[in-house]
């Protein structure tokens, strides 16, 4: 039995030499990647597309749906078994907003904006609280939310964070569990 478990060893021994090593290259997969931008202009518009829907607030007879990380769709519900979009209101880096009476209280990134809009024609900035949030809350967009997975870290000289997509990453450093 012994001279069993010495022969096992020796070939083990002897085989493993024969490893060859290689470099090991940058480890390459599918993660998520920013979307940065650095003009946090608000302005209301034409309709877009909805993509990434957050909150629904209602105002007879208009719904405020916010648009992750770029501002709110507005919504004629006059017909609420047929909501047509009449305004997209471009608020970069939102994820939640507040309405009382016709003042809308958001994020912008990281600051704090009050809004009064006029008959959802024209928005007005009424005041600005820069660097309100935490760069760090989640509320800032500097990793994915939902996500677990290899991520590209944020780099805060690209400017914020508007989003994230799916893309092609060469040896992630960031990581959400």
């Amino acid at each position: 039995m012994t001279k069993r478990i010495l022969f096992f060893l020796l070939v083990v021994l002897s085989t493993s030499s024969c490893i060859r090593t290689t470099q090991v290259e940058p480890e390459e997969g599918v993660g998520m990647k920013p979307i940065y931008g650095d003009d946090l202009t608000i302005s209301i518009g034409e309709p877009i597309l909805v993509d990434q829907q957050g909150k629904i607030v209602f105002r007879e007879p208009y719904l405020l749906v916010n648009e992750q990380f770029r501002g709110i769709h507005i919504y004629d519900n006059t017909d609420p078994e047929n909501p047509v979009i009449i305004k997209f209101l471009s608020i970069p880096g939102n994820i939640d907003f507040s309405l009382r009476g016709n003042k809308i209280y958001a994020n912008s990134f990281r600051d704090l904006v009050t809004l009064e809009l006029d008959g959802f024609e024209t928005v007005t900035e009424l005041n600005r609280i820069e660097n309100h949030y935490d760069l760090l809350s989640s509320s800032n967009n500097v990793y994915p939310q939902n996500y677990v997975g290899p991520f590209e870290c944020y780099d805060e000289t690209q400017g914020f964070v508007l989003g994230w997509k799916f893309a092609t990453l060469n040896d992630p450093k960031c990581f959400t569990r």
